[in-house]
């Protein structure tokens, strides 16, 4: 009797630990299958990321594109440098040597962009409150205006007084503001303009000489760095893919 009894509890407790390391097992299953859509739901954020900041670069230059070829119909020759998102308008063809105030080309040529500038971004910002937005195609899809700098840049030459300016310092943020002062004097809508934070798009910054396209070492250099840059910074659209855990169900579910 006793060794049925021992044989009976033995059994009942290999029983038990079998039980037991089954339930280990399942829960380590588990773990691993949770563990492994944590990775596939972190590797769907990562392709999404790539591919919506690809999208959002590729859209900005087609803006960019956009804007060169309208002015350029217009007579206006500009260079855009699409990797960085700018525009690029030289010193020649809105100001005199030291001096802010936009000449009479210079008049021309902001008047000219601001009708550009009007036509393009209401496709990539929003709008303020009874505006309708025109009619803009594909044209925002991969992307939004985060941010429109208007950037001031010179060479290194010391002013000595030359505009009534103290430095260059001056001199590029006194440009980059008349410029902004100009276009939305042209075209009041670009002031109106907001980005996805209702924050205002367009933004005025100077540089002086410390951000250069070329070495200060010649008259020609010094030329091309007497500028001032639009500098469009792109975001993209929040609704332009799925959530990641969305993806993940969807991908389980095939």
């Amino acid at each position: 009797m006793k060794g049925r009894l021992g044989n009976v509890d033995e059994g009942s407790y290999l029983a038990s630990v079998s039980d037991l390391m089954s339930g280990l097992i399942f829960i380590f299953i588990i773990v691993i299958v949770v563990f492994a859509l944590g990775l596939k739901e972190q590797e769907i954020k990562k392709e999404d990321e790539v591919r919506r900041l690809k999208g959002a670069a590729e859209e900005r230059t087609r803006l960019l594109e956009r804007v060169r070829d309208d002015l350029t119909k217009a007579g206006i020759q500009v260079t855009i440098v699409p990797e960085q998102g700018v525009l690029r308008l030289g010193e020649g063809i809105l100001f005199g040597l030291g001096r802010a105030d936009l000449d009479l080309q210079g008049q021309a040529t902001v008047s000219h962009l601001a009708t550009v500038l009007g036509r393009v971004l209401p496709c990539y910002t929003t709008l303020p409150a009874g505006d309708a937005r025109q009619e803009c195609g594909d044209s925002g899809k991969a992307g939004r205006v985060d941010a429109l700098f208007i950037e001031g840049h010179t060479d290194n030459l010391r002013l000595s007084g030359l505009g009534g300016f103290k430095d260059n310092w001056e001199l590029s943020t006194s440009r980059a503001k008349n410029i902004y002062l100009n276009l939305v004097a042209s075209n009041p809508l670009l002031d109106e303009l907001r980005n996805h934070e209702a924050q205002p798009v367009l933004s005025v910054s100077g540089y002086a000489d410390r951000r250069g396209i070329q070495p200060n070492t010649s008259d020609a250099f010094r030329a091309l760095n007497r500028r001032i840059d639009l500098r469009f910074v792109m975001v993209p659209p929040p609704d332009l893919l799925p959530e990641p855990a969305e993806r993940v169900r969807k991908d389980m579910g095939r």
